[in-house]
């Protein structure tokens, strides 16, 4: 949703470790490099899509969002090269891969195809690097003033951090709309699909506007 931005540009700085986010009922995406056939993989811990997953020569590649390959691994014997899978889901510990059918082509959602372990996703090793590459791609800290830090804790607003963090990494940067010296919008589309059977996925414009000097987040919006 759009927000009426207010702010000067002075205010405090507020530390991320201290901003509150409610639970997402949300998957989010922002949109990054996407090599061609492959399908997202989903952070459950972050609910972000930390890369992709594609079949190539045979063999499983695994691609971090910025399209790097993170691993080449050859598919388990009986494994058919081509399935319907198209939304690959790590819950919780590693290792633990879910396989999900919920975004195609990174926009429209389906119903969930169910869990069934790494047997067509990723595997293990492939899964704890590409955690470690996401966590290099949104390793920069960001801050929050009092009005952003509030404004995650609100459902109907909240943006996962990592999304926040990747928008400044990939979104297109443009100097602040209001003139705030030093400070930065960064924009770029982004989608959320809801964790919900059917739940179509949808399309967003996101507004990050960042104090650089100090790396704190002024306002934040989305609108379709």
């Amino acid at each position: 949703m759009a927000d009426v931005a207010s702010y000067t540009g002075a205010e405090a700085a507020v530390p991320a470790s201290s901003v509150r986010t409610p639970a997402s009922g949300d998957y989010f995406q922002i949109s990054a490099v996407r090599p061609p056939g492959a399908v997202p993989i989903i952070d459950d811990d972050t609910d972000t899509v930390i890369g992709f997953r594609a079949v190539v020569g045979g063999n499983v590649w695994t691609y971090d969002l910025s399209g790097h390959v993170i691993a080449i691994d050859e598919p388990p014997l009986g494994t058919p090269l081509i399935d319907p899978i198209d939304l690959i889901m790590i819950v919780g510990a590693l290792g633990r891969l879910f396989l999900r059918s919920m975004i195609r082509a990174g926009v429209e959602a389906a119903g969930e195809i169910g869990a069934r372990g790494a047997v067509r996703g990723i595997s293990v090793a492939a899964a704890a690097e590409l955690r470690y590459a996401f966590r290099r791609l949104v390793q920069r800290e960001l801050q929050f003033t009092a009005t952003t830090a509030a404004r995650m804790a609100e459902p109907g607003r909240f943006v996962p951090v990592t999304i926040l963090k990747l928008a400044v990494r990939f979104g297109v940067r443009e100097a602040d709309p209001q003139g705030v010296p030093g400070a930065f919008q960064y924009t770029i589309k982004m989608f959320k699909a809801a964790k919900t059977i059917g739940a179509p996925a949808r399309e967003y414009v996101l507004r990050v506007v960042v104090r650089e000097r100090d790396w704190t987040v002024l306002h934040f919006d989305y609108s379709r």
